[in-house]
């Protein structure tokens, strides 16, 4: 499996920082994706085939949140891809790992589960008190 981190809705500066940052990872691929991806596949993005290229996308769905989207990353990458997006952005970022079964999903199902995700996990915040 190749390493790869998908980038979704960074800004221009954020985007060459990550470029800057992961140059000194060359097993790293990075992918920035555009809207009119949003509706290959993951795998395709992953996989760089001509059809994520070329799937168009347009219609409801679009989202602005930023995106981190990970696959082959052990756990000691993923602590620094997840240190190195907070220092990027300064912000909390939508992350996921590709897996068996969000690997063929598109960006806007995987946006949307992790959105219902972040609800849930502020609702069980709110029931225990937390100020979040």
């Amino acid at each position: 499996m190749k390493t790869s981190v998908l980038l979704y809705n960074f800004t221009a500066e954020e985007n060459k920082r990550w470029t800057a940052a992961l140059a000194a990872l060359p097993e790293v691929r990075q992918v920035i994706v555009d809207k009119e991806q949003y509706a290959a596949p993951l795998c395709e993005l992953l996989d760089g085939t001509p059809a994520a290229v070329s799937a168009p996308y347009a219609g409801a769905g679009d989202f602005a949140e930023r995106m981190l989207v990970m696959e082959g990353v052990d756990s000691m990458l993923f602590d620094f891809l997840l240190r190195l997006c907070d220092m990027i952005t300064g912000e909390n970022v939508l992350r996921a790992i590709v897996t068996d079964t969000n690997r063929n999903w598109n960006s806007i199902y995987l946006h949307e589960q992790l959105m219902e995700e972040e609800r849930q996990v502020r609702a069980w915040q709110m029931q225990r008190g937390d100020k979040k």
